[in-house]
C-alpha cells in the first residue's frame, strides 16, 4: 500500500487545461516548488508508516507552508 495520497502537480482540469496555467511564469510559487523538488526528503518519507490512511506528501505540505508564509513578504506583480 502506498504511504502518501496521490500528488500530481501537472494534473489536468477542465478549465484551465492545467493547474500551471493559473500560475504566472515568474510567480514565487514556481520558485518554491523548484527549490523543494530539488531537496532530499527520503529520511522524512521513510519515517511515515504504510499502515492506516495515506498522508499528503511531505514535499507538497512543505511547499504549501512556505508559500503561505511568503505572502507577507513577497509583493505579487
Amino acid at each position: 500500500m502506498a504511504k502518501f495520497k496521490e500528488y500530481q502537480q501537472e494534473q489536468v482540469m477542465l478549465l484551465p487545461p492545467s493547474l500551471g496555467d493559473l500560475i504566472g511564469k515568474n510567480h514565487i510559487a514556481r520558485l518554491i516548488s523548484q527549490i523543494i523538488d530539488e531537496l532530499d526528503f527520503s529520511e522524512i518519507e521513510d519515517s511515515y508508516s504504510e499502515i492506516g490512511c495515506r498522508g499528503y506528501h511531505p514535499k507538497m505540505l512543505t511547499k504549501l507552508l512556505l508559500y503561505g508564509g511568503s505572502g507577507k513578504y513577497v509583493k505579487t506583480l
